[in-house]
């Protein structure tokens, strides 16, 4: 379906660039803990990843992102400050 796929030293080079002091999945595991493991669980992510491209179907806890506000400054009952 996808002409692109995954290859492991992108996963695990995306993963390093993640935000480790706040971060967390849809199943509150830390980004530093995953941090610490990619490099063994980068191979296993990579054929699932490529594997959801191949056959065009992504099951619903990838489909999950977790959206936090940012107060931008002022006060933080007016939307526009964020």
């Amino acid at each position: 379906m996808f002409s692109s796929h995954f290859i492991e030293q992108g996963i695990i080079t995306q993963t390093h660039m993640l935000d480790h002091k706040t971060g967390t999945d849809s199943h509150d595991i830390s980004v530093k803990l995953t941090k610490l493991g990619i490099n063994m669980i980068a191979p296993i992510r990579t054929q699932i990843f490529n594997n959801y491209l191949s056959n065009g179907v992504f099951i619903s806890t990838v489909k999950i992102a977790k959206v936090s506000l940012i107060n931008k400054g002022g006060k933080k009952d007016v939307l526009p400050n964020y």
